[in-house]
Formats: C-alpha cells, sequence, structure tokens
C-alpha cells in the first residue's frame, strides 16, 4: 500500500489500492502499462469512445512489443491487461485511488485546471503528481490542496521500458510523500531518481538537451550526418554510458585525463540559448518527426515505427539480461 500523506486522517485512507492516470496519451498509456505489469489495478481517463478505442489499441500494442522482446510473458500479459480500467470523466477515474498521475499536455493553465480537479474529486489521503518535464513545481502546487501530498513524477517515453522516473518534491511536498513515490518506483522496479531542486528540465532533460544542443550545432556547421551521429551515441557513447555512466567512465579514464581535455573542448563546444534555426524551420513546415511521417531521420511509415519500438525492446532486455535487473 502506498504510504498515505502525513496530513491524512486514518479513516479517509482508501479501502483499495489504485492508480489513476488522467490523460491517454502516448505517455499515459505507457505509465498505464508499467503500473498494471507490477500486478497494481490503474485505471485510465478516457473521455470519447474514440479516445477510449486509442487507448485500448495502445496497450495492446506496447504489450505486444514488450511479449515479442521477451520482457513478458503471454500470461503476465494477460494479467497486466485485465488491470486496466476505464472511466470517461475526472471524478470517476480518481474515485478510490492511493496515487493520480496526472499526465496533459504541458500547458501551465491546463495542468493547473486539471490538477485543481483532481484534488477536488479524489480521496484526502491521495498523493497527486504531475508528469511534467518543463513546468514550474511551484506554479503547479498552488492547484493542489494540501499541498503536502503533491510532488512532480516525471517518466520517460516509453514509461513502460525506461528504467529510471525522476521524483521531484515542490515547496511543500512532505517527506512522507516523497517516500510514498520511492516506494511505488521501486516497486515498478525502476530506479527512484530524486531531484533535490526543481531546476528546468530537471536532472534527465537537461542531460540530454546539453547533447541535443551540441548534436545540432554538429548537424548546423556539416561535421557529420545525421545517422552518423545517431551511430556515434548508439555504438560508442550509449553502450559504454549503459555500463559505466559519464562521471565513472571519467574517474576510470583519469580526472587529470579529463581535465585536460575538458580545457581543450569547453571553450569550443555549443553555447547556444536559442533552438537551431533549422529546427525551427522543420517544425513550422510541419516536418514534426514520426507524428508526421518526416524528421529528422527522414521518413518514417508504420513498417519502420515497428521495427524502431522492437530494437528499442530488445535492446533494453539485453540491458537488464547482462545487468540482471528485471522488469
Amino acid at each position: 500500500m502506498l504510504a498515505r500523506s502525513e496530513t491524512a486522517p486514518e479513516s479517509s485512507l482508501p479501502s483499495l489500492e489504485l492508480v489513476g492516470v488522467v490523460g491517454a496519451g502516448a505517455m499515459g498509456v505507457g505509465i498505464a502499462a508499467a503500473v498494471a505489469m507490477s500486478g497494481t489495478p490503474v485505471r485510465c481517463l478516457t473521455r470519447s469512445r474514440r479516445s477510449l478505442d486509442q487507448t485500448r489499441s495502445r496497450l495492446a500494442a506496447s504489450f505486444g512489443v514488450l511479449v515479442n522482446a521477451g520482457l513478458l510473458d503471454e500470461d503476465a500479459s494477460r494479467r497486466a491487461v485485465a488491470l486496466v480500467s476505464f472511466a470517461d470523466d475526472i471524478p470517476s477515474t480518481v474515485a478510490g485511488c492511493s496515487l493520480v498521475v496526472e499526465s496533459v499536455k504541458e500547458e501551465l493553465e491546463l495542468k493547473q485546471a486539471v490538477l485543481a480537479e483532481i484534488a477536488a474529486a479524489a480521496p484526502p489521503s491521495a498523493i497527486i503528481t504531475t508528469n511534467t518535464s518543463s513546468l514550474s513545481l511551484p506554479d503547479l502546487e498552488r492547484a493542489v490542496t494540501p499541498p503536502e501530498r503533491f510532488a512532480g513524477l516525471h517518466w520517460f517515453l516509453p514509461a513502460e521500458l525506461v528504467q529510471v522516473v525522476e521524483i521531484v518534491r515542490g515547496p511543500s511536498t512532505s517527506a512522507a510523500t516523497a517516500q510514498a513515490l520511492t516506494t511505488f518506483v521501486q516497486r515498478l522496479r525502476k530506479h527512484a531518481l530524486h531531484v533535490r531542486k526543481p531546476v528546468p528540465g530537471f536532472v534527465v532533460n537537461r542531460l540530454q538537451y546539453a547533447l541535443l544542443r551540441e548534436a545540432h550545432a554538429l548537424l548546423r556547421d556539416g561535421v557529420c550526418t545525421p545517422e552518423d551521429l545517431d551511430a556515434a551515441l548508439v555504438h560508442a557513447l550509449g553502450p559504454r554510458w549503459a555500463a559505466v555512466g559519464p562521471l565513472e567512465s571519467m574517474d576510470l579514464a583519469g580526472l587529470d585525463v579529463h581535465l585536460a581535455v575538458a580545457e581543450q573542448l569547453f571553450p569550443s563546444l555549443s553555447d547556444s540559448n536559442e533552438p537551431p534555426q533549422h529546427l525551427r524551420a522543420m517544425v513550422e513546415g510541419g516536418d514534426l518527426g514520426a507524428k508526421s511521417g518526416t524528421g529528422l531521420r527522414g521518413s518514417y511509415d508504420a513498417q519502420r515505427l515497428v521495427s524502431i519500438a522492437r530494437r528499442r525492446a530488445e535492446t533494453v532486455r539485453a540491458l537488464r539480461d547482462r545487468t540482471g535487473s528485471s522488469t
């Protein structure tokens, strides 16, 4: 059972452990899948028949990829599917929940409105979290009463595969809430990464976007092709960092060597504070990546997307087999 908020009276605890997911896009579906795979019931908000059908289809596809990659067997997949239920409004979605995950669009006013409705309808003991990656926790916290039960719970796409979830404490988040979320994330067999100060982008996205800024600079300057740039990560840095993180890697190389290279490279790295023009031009032209069919790495059809999903899942399985971790 999730630990309750320090402020919750004993009588207000929900009688059934249940996680509510508000926001049934790709991220919300992945979160629901991850929760169900842990053996925990989860209820998703789907406001229309079309949304319900899409969510069920996405869940089936997600579990299918996991089964084909050997990360989940058929029986476990069926059990997980049976743990997912649906509701068509927020009060029905969050009723009886011990934890609610808000995962709607990254717009401050929308999230504030949704969080306020969740807080009004959820049990007083329910922990309420937001899956924001860039918005201000203090601004979002103001929508939740009492604020001690609110925190950021930042997942990464695809949520059913990525083994890190960031726990971000807001100004009022209680120690009990943070501990309950840690226990929950660990139950999913994921690493609970504690963000001790809610800086924009938190930890993972700051690292990712620092690398992407340099990647875009290399493409802009014609240093390499998009294909070679991805290969540098997939076949060099990616496998190395999967086994030995960047800081441990520098310890192994020698900090004197690290310092010497940093002195040479840091002055020449991109320090742009604006998104690259070629990225802006692509977005303005409607080239949005896989969702539109064309992106930085060319065209995407259904066959390529299936192949990428399979490759990603098989890579995760190989990494887990090597490290001894499991879903």
